[in-house]
C-alpha cells in the first residue's frame, strides 16, 4: 500500500499585540490578507490529504478502482492547492489577471485531452466551451473578482455597473455631456470610480475602467445601430478605444440582452450512471425501479 504524502505546515507566529496592530492600520491590513490566503491554501491542503486517506482506506478493502479515483481527486486538489499559492503571492496590481490564469482555456487541444485523461466526459468540455463565464472572465474581461485584495481566490465574478451620471457637479453646475473625452461620464458617474476600485480592482482602477469603457461603448454601438442619435463613426471610434469590435459588441449584446436560458446557463449533465458504476454494476439493478433504489417498494405500512 502506498504512504500517503503528508504535507508539512509552517507554523503560525504568535500575533503582536492590539495595540500594536492598531498604531499600524496597513501592516494590520496585509496580516489579514496573508491569513486569508494562508487559510484557503491550508483548505485545499487538507482536502487532498483527506482524498489521500481514503484511497488508502480503499485499498485496505480492495477496491482499487475507486483507491485509484480518490488519489487522483488528491493529486487534482494539491495542484489546485500549488496554483492557490503561486496565484496568492503575486503582486496587487497582478492578482486579478493571475486569478483568471487559473481559469484554463475550453478549446485549447492539451487542455482537452488533459480533461479527457482525466475521464471528464465530452459533455462537460462541451458545456465548458459555450460558457457564458468564460466569455465575460477571460475573453471580454468585462468580470472581474470582488476582493481579489484578500486572496482567497474564490471562483466568483461581477461584472461592474455602469451607474447614473450625477445631476449636478460639486460647485452646483450642471454636468456636460458633450465632451472630446467620450468616456468622460464614467469617471463623473454617481458610483465613484474609486470605490468600484477598491471592490473589484484590489484598488486599481484600470481593469474596472477597462470593463466599464467597454460596456459604455457596446451601449453607444448598439445606439448607433438601432436609434440612430449616434453616428456610426463615433461608435466604432468608442469601441476600438474600449479594446473592442462591432463583432464582439454584437457577441455581448446578444448574450446580455437577447440570450435564452439555454445560453446564459449553460450546465452540463451530471453523468450518474457513470458515479455509480465506479461503486456497483448497474446491470444488477436493471428490473428495479431506479439507480437511486437498493431495496424493493412494498405497498402501504
Amino acid at each position: 500500500m502506498n504512504e500517503t504524502r503528508k504535507t508539512i505546515r509552517p507554523k503560525a507566529k504568535a500575533p503582536r499585540s492590539a495595540r500594536a496592530r492598531a498604531a499600524n492600520p496597513g501592516e494590520t491590513r496585509a496580516v489579514n490578507e496573508a491569513g486569508f490566503m494562508a487559510r484557503a491554501w491550508a483548505m485545499e491542503v487538507d482536502a487532498a490529504e483527506r482524498y489521500a486517506t481514503l484511497a488508502d482506506a480503499m485499498e485496505e478493502h480492495n477496491n482499487r478502482e475507486v483507491a485509484e479515483l480518490f488519489r487522483k481527486l488528491a493529486r487534482i486538489e494539491q495542484l489546485h492547492a500549488d496554483r492557490i499559492l503561486e496565484v496568492g503571492t503575486s503582486r496587487a496590481e497582478e492578482l486579478i489577471e493571475a486569478h483568471r490564469s487559473m481559469i484554463l482555456d475550453p478549446r485549447d487541444p492539451a487542455v482537452i485531452e488533459g480533461a479527457l485523461q482525466n475521464g471528464i466526459h465530452d459533455s462537460v468540455i462541451q458545456a465548458a466551451q459555450k460558457s457564458p463565464v468564460y466569455k465575460f472572465v477571460k475573453e471580454w474581461k468585462l468580470a472581474l473578482p470582488p476582493h481579489i485584495e484578500y486572496r482567497t481566490l474564490p471562483m466568483l465574478f461581477y461584472v461592474p455597473p455602469l451607474s447614473p451620471v450625477m445631476a449636478t457637479r460639486g460647485d452646483g453646475n450642471v454636468v456636460e455631456h458633450v465632451s472630446g473625452n467620450l468616456f468622460h461620464d464614467i469617471d463623473e458617474a454617481r458610483v465613484p470610480m474609486k470605490f468600484l476600485a477598491n471592490l473589484f480592482g484590489a484598488g486599481h482602477e484600470g481593469k474596472v475602467r477597462y470593463a466599464l469603457r467597454k460596456q459604455k461603448a457596446v451601449r453607444w454601438y448598439r445606439r448607433a445601430v438601432t436609434v440612430g442619435d449616434v453616428d456610426m463613426a463615433t461608435a466604432e471610434h468608442m469601441l476600438r478605444e474600449a479594446d473592442s469590435s462591432p463583432e464582439e459588441a454584437e457577441q455581448i449584446y446578444r448574450l446580455t440582452s437577447l440570450g435564452k436560458f439555454e445560453d446564459r446557463f449553460v450546465i452540463p449533465p451530471a453523468h450518474r450512471e457513470e458515479a455509480i458504476e465506479r461503486l456497483e454494476n448497474p446491470q444488477e439493478h436493471q428490473d428495479k425501479t431506479g439507480f437511486g433504489f437498493l431495496t424493493e417498494l412494498g405497498r402501504g405500512i
